[in-house]
């Protein structure tokens, strides 16, 4: 991968994951007929908001020197 924007955002995906993943009764909860896209979506933007916070410069410099590294190695192939 030689993307950094691609890394944060797989790592910003992951930690939204693993907070879905404990509020999960939350989820499957039973909503009134035609508010269950709603509150998922409410569900998802509180996950969002929650873990916006891992998207910071030492994240966004690790995986810029991934992708350095990334490069180099397959220049030297």
């Amino acid at each position: 991968m030689c993307n950094p924007i691609k890394g944060c955002f797989s790592v910003f995906k992951a930690k939204i994951k693993a907070h879905l993943a404990l509020s999960r009764e939350e989820l499957v909860a039973a909503c009134p007929r035609g508010e269950i896209a709603a509150a998922r979506m409410e569900i998802l933007e509180r996950a969002a908001k929650r873990c916006i916070g891992c998207m910071d410069l030492r994240l966004v410099n690790m995986m810029t020197l991934h992708c350095q590294h990334a490069v180099a190695a397959a220049e030297r192939m």
